[in-house]
């Protein structure tokens, strides 16, 4: 027995058992094949074998060897490939959710602040409005205060004027009226006195 070497073809799975100057024993792997065992006829340098009835070269099983690491390595590669495009794009659409969130988040902190300004704002004018009106009706009742405090004034000013002259009116009207009699008095006893004391000179 020769060194052990197994060929991968595309369908059949050979074990070859000996290489001699001579010829290729091959035993085939799979058991249910028509050929289970078989002499394959050869060159002295073995490049050809006769297996299943057919020419095969043993260069196109390392070619077919070697199509196969490619394919694997193909498909290898297109794998990662589109495993990175899938996490690429799980990736992207991610980034896309999260900005859309981060929008819309944004949007509504915004709406909240302006509502919350507009309030503030809408209370600000409220209070200044209460105040402005506030103070004026104060303004306005002060000024109607000092109105009728000075009305009150000037009228008891007026009154005391009016009493003070009715009084000094009355005062000088009695002292007439007491002079004028005092002075008709004087003269009603004057008259008469005369004719008496005239009677009695001559």
């Amino acid at each position: 027995m020769g060194d052990m070497i197994t060929v991968y073809l595309p369908f059949v799975v050979a074990r070859v058992n000996k290489i001699t100057s001579l010829g290729v024993k091959l035993t085939l792997a799979d058991e249910k094949s028509l050929v289970k065992s078989k002499s394959a006829s050869s060159t002295r340098d073995g490049r050809e074998m006769n297996i299943c009835g057919g020419l095969l070269q043993i260069g196109d099983i390392w070619w077919w060897g070697k199509l196969g690491v490619v394919a694997v390595v193909v498909v290898v590669v297109v794998v990662v490939v589109v495993l990175e495009v899938v996490v690429v794009v799980v990736v992207v659409e991610v980034v896309v959710v999260a900005a859309a969130v981060a929008v819309v988040v944004v949007v509504l902190v915004v709406i909240v602040i302006l509502k919350v300004v507009v309030v503030v704002v809408v209370v600000v004018v409220v209070v200044v409005v209460i105040v402005v009106i506030v103070v004026v009706a104060l303004v306005v009742v002060l000024i109607v205060l000092v109105v009728v405090v000075v009305v009150v004034i000037v009228e008891v000013v007026v009154l005391v004027v009016v009493v003070v002259v009715v009084v000094v009116v009355v005062v000088a009207v009695v002292v007439a009226v007491v002079i004028v009699l005092v002075i008709v008095a004087v003269a009603a006893v004057v008259v008469a006195v005369a004719p008496k004391t005239s009677l009695i000179f001559f």
